[in-house]
This record gives structure tokens, C-alpha cells and sequence, in this order.
């Protein structure tokens, strides 16, 4: 496969914002990583977990995938928080570490079934407020918080049944249990992650805002669209607004020739389509991708 190319990168900003100061950390994979000959590995049972693969029962699918993700520790009071004795006045923090591989505690050459490693920050689910009440599960504003955020590109290769084919792209009508036509399906995959934190202290009549990862609908994070917003500020190529790019699929098909895709020979799947993703304006755009890709099975 040509490898498909981006002008998104990995990129960390810290910018005034509404009277107060953002901090983004964007994390976009390198889709580049494909380029060549890769060797996809087929799923090894029905509940192995892989980035990039499709989920469910399917056994008869192949992947293989580049994945890095980023131990992450936030405390997010939204807005002021009060503990016992009196209010005071927090501010969101973002914290991450370096990203790392996830790797498969068995064979580590896998792109299946990898391990995400906990937070050690010793902080971690820890609260802030002494002596306070409830769990970061019932009362997640009083702790700080800690997640592993992945990122990825990857290929998965699938067989699929749909219905009959269409006389151009794209060919692969919406996939069916009972069309009665079957065809390699080939999806490209990149997603990405982004970190963040927003601190406005009172003035000019705005009340405070602190915020970090927020879950709540509170300005500058938008719960409609899961993003959060400022206004459009660009870090890694991304337009940090709403709709702001973060994932895209690009699909090959063919339709299966079962006299002759089952003997060795090159198979070669042409571009089908961009795979809508989320709403309009979070797929990513894409600089280059390849006509076809090419598979052997073997």
C-alpha cells in the first residue's frame, strides 16, 4: 500500500483564551506508518480486542495497526469547588506523560489483545478536598482523574456480503446478512486523542471557569459534538471548534472471485470511498491516499 498522507501532527499549545489561559495537547497518529508491505494477522478468537478492527463476532478478519497512547491525570473543579471550611478556588489541570506502545502481553509482535499500562501518578483517584465523601465515580469534581488515551492508524481486512454490486464507486451497497454477494473489504483507520484544560479567573462581570476534561456541558467544551472548543485556534492542523477533524476511514473493495482469490496471487482492491465518521467536519482531510491496495493471502 502507498502510504496515505496528512498534514496533521502531534502538538501541544498553550494560548489566552476568553480571559483566561488553554492548554491543548492534540495527539494525531502518523498514517504514514503503513506505507510499504505490512503483514496483517488474522483475529485469533471472537473477543480479541484490536485498534482499528471491526467489533463483534467476526473471526475472519485481519489487522494490523500502529498504536501509541498517553497516560493522562486531570482535576477538573468545574468551576469554583467548595470544601469542608469554605470555597476555594481550584484551577483545572491537564497532566500527560510520554505516549508509549501498548503492546500484547503474550506476543508483543500482535496487534491484537494490547495492554494499556495504568497511570502510576501515586495521585491518581485520589481526592483533593480532605476527609471528603463518595467515590470519582459519584463525585468526580472532588478527585483527580487519570485515563490512558490511545491513538492509532491501522488496516483491517474483512470479508463482507452485501448486496449486488454498483457499476462504479462505490460498489459495496450497506452491508446485509442476506445480499448474497460477498467481497474483500479493506479500511484504513486513523483516530486521534486530545487533552485539555481552560482557567478564566472573575472579570469583567464573567464568573470564574476552571475546567479539565470536563464531562459537563460547560463553555468552552461542547458535550453536543464531545469536543471542546476554542474558537477555533489551530494546534496540529486541527481547528480546535466544533466538528473539528479527529478520525477517518478509507475503504477498498472488491467483490470476492472464489475461482481465483483463493490460489496465491495478488488481489487488488480499488478505492470505494471515505467512510462518513461522526458529523459533518470531524474526518479528517486527507493529502494524498492511494487508487488501490494489494493483499496476499497467505
Amino acid at each position: 500500500m502507498v502510504a496515505p498522507t496528512y498534514a496533521y501532527t502531534t502538538a501541544t499549545d498553550t494560548f489566552a483564551f476568553n480571559l483566561g489561559t488553554a492548554v491543548v495537547n492534540v495527539y494525531n497518529p502518523a498514517v504514514t506508518a503503513i506505507g510499504g508491505t505490512k503483514t496483517l494477522r488474522r483475529r485469533p478468537n471472537a473477543s480479541a480486542f484490536g485498534y482499528g478492527a471491526w467489533v463483534g463476532d467476526r473471526d475472519c478478519q485481519w489487522l494490523w495497526n500502529d498504536v501509541l497512547a498517553v497516560q493522562s491525570k486531570w482535576f477538573d473543579p468545574t468551576e469554583n469547588y467548595t470544601c469542608a471550611g469554605g470555597v476555594i478556588a481550584l484551577d483545572g489541570t491537564i497532566e500527560d506523560r510520554t505516549p508509549y506502545e501498548p503492546v500484547n502481553a503474550i506476543d508483543p509482535s500482535s496487534p491484537w489483545d494490547r495492554v494499556l499500562v495504568p497511570n502510576p501518578d501515586y495521585a491518581c483517584n485520589t481526592c483533593y478536598c480532605a476527609g471528603c465523601g463518595g467515590t470519582p465515580n459519584s463525585n468526580p469534581r472532588q478527585y483527580y482523574r487519570c485515563g490512558n488515551f490511545p491513538y492509532f492508524s491501522a488496516g483491517v481486512l474483512s470479508i463482507v456480503e452485501s448486496t449486488a454490486p454498483a457499476a462504479s464507486a462505490p460498489i459495496l451497497g450497506a452491508p446485509s446478512t442476506g445480499g448474497g454477494y460477498w467481497y474483500w473489504v479493506f479500511d484504513f483507520k486513523a483516530f486521534s486523542q486530545i487533552s485539555w484544560s481552560y482557567n478564566r479567573s472573575v472579570s469583567s462581570g464573567l464568573s470564574a471557569a476552571h475546567n479539565a476534561m470536563s464531562s459537563a456541558g460547560i463553555p468552552p467544551y461542547d458535550i453536543t459534538n464531545n469536543q471542546p472548543r476554542f474558537g477555533g485556534r489551530v494546534v496540529g492542523g486541527r481547528a480546535l471548534d466544533a466538528n473539528q477533524e479527529q478520525q477517518i476511514i478509507i475503504r477498498y473493495v472488491k467483490q470476492i472471485n472464489c475461482a481465483t482469490d483463493f490460489e496465491g496471487s495478488p488481489i487488488t482492491l480499488t478505492f470505494d470511498r471515505i467512510v462518513p465518521v461522526g458529523n459533518p467536519g470531524e474526518t479528517f482531510v486527507m493529502s494524498t491516499y492511494p487508487s488501490s491496495v494489494t493483499i496476499t493471502l497467505s
